[in-house]
């Protein structure tokens, strides 16, 4: 039994061997032709970047142009396979531009065809270039100064709030690019920004969302805000009306009215309540034929906002 079984372990062994021998000599057989294929001589089309050289000094892109083209190449095929897994760029000069329209222009892509021949080695022949013309939007280089729109969310911690008008600074920058561009743009704005809990004043930097093929200076803005906190005061006034015909008596009801008002807690004591005076136009309501008048400030603090009026309208009785 044990014989038997050596047998047959042997047998089994030398099967193994052979299979490995057979696998060699077809692995080195597939290995020789790939590397004899390689060695051949191929026509094949191949995809590369291109990467523009020689731009006019006084144009700029209106647009942005073709980034590809296609070289049919004769080679061997190492090369082929190398161009085909690699990303490969090739240069193509723009000395050789024509004006087609007003801001368009064309290069035909065979006035290159020595530069590009130049930049493959000796083993590769270079045939023909796809596509033949090459087109490109250029336009003058224009500058012009546009305002900036701060995109900011402002959140105060109750009873605070800022006291001026928030400052931008700068205002305007100054944009330059292609004409074609340039001339539909009428602001730039800041990235949106939130700031929150604010109670005290404040300074901040915020950059500016730039538009492609764009150049803007200065790239970031600063707004600062003064902030302060805030109360609340109250007068009752005198209702003054006025542009009421000699030959009319009018009586109002109410004969005052609350003037409501917000103010810098600092400010708060400086305001009097004969810094402010309310009238009502008898002349507008009767041309908008108003059965009532409306009450109007036309002197108010400049430290003071928010002001509100109640009542909002006044009843009148025409005495004759």
């Amino acid at each position: 039994m044990k014989d038997l079984l050596s047998k047959k372990n042997s047998e089994t062994l030398k099967s193994n061997n052979k299979l490995k021998v057979f696998l060699l000599f077809l692995s080195l057989s597939f290995l020789f032709w790939i590397i004899i294929k390689l060695s051949e001589v191929y026509i094949y089309d191949v995809k590369f970047k291109v990467e523009y050289t020689e731009f006019p000094s006084k144009f700029l892109l209106q647009k942005e142009p073709s980034d590809e083209i296609i070289l049919t190449l004769k080679t061997v095929g190492f090369k082929l396979l190398g161009y085909r897994i690699r990303d490969k760029k090739i240069n193509f000069s723009l000395a050789n531009l024509h004006k087609l329209r007003k801001h368009t222009y064309y290069t035909v892509t065979k006035s290159n065809f020595k530069f590009i021949q130049s930049q493959f080695s000796a083993e590769t022949e270079l045939l023909n270039i796809k596509p033949d013309t090459l087109f490109f939007e250029f336009g003058k280089k224009f500058s012009k100064k546009v305002q900036v729109t701060p995109q900011v969310d402002l959140e105060f911690r109750p009873g605070y709030n800022i006291v001026d008008d928030m400052q931008v600074i700068p205002q305007e920058v100054s944009i330059s690019g292609p004409e074609g561009v340039i001339d539909s743009i009428i602001e730039i704005r800041t990235k949106v920004q939130k700031i929150t809990d604010i109670f005290k004043d404040f300074e901040k930097r915020l950059p500016l969302i730039i538009p492609d093929n764009i150049t803007v200076k200065p790239a970031e803005i600063v707004i600062k805000g003064k902030v302060d906190k805030f109360t609340q005061g109250t007068f009752t006034l005198p209702v003054e009306v006025i542009n009421v015909p000699r030959s009319v008596l009018i009586t109002t009801y109410p004969k005052e009215v609350k003037v409501i008002y917000t103010v810098p807690f600092k400010d708060y004591n400086k305001v009097v309540a004969e810094s402010f005076k309310v009238i009502c136009d008898y002349k507008e309501a009767q041309e908008n034929e108003l059965d009532y008048l409306i009450p109007k400030l036309t002197d108010t603090p400049g430290m003071v906002s928010s002001v509100r009026i109640l009542p909002n309208k006044i009843d009148y009785l025409i005495k004759k």
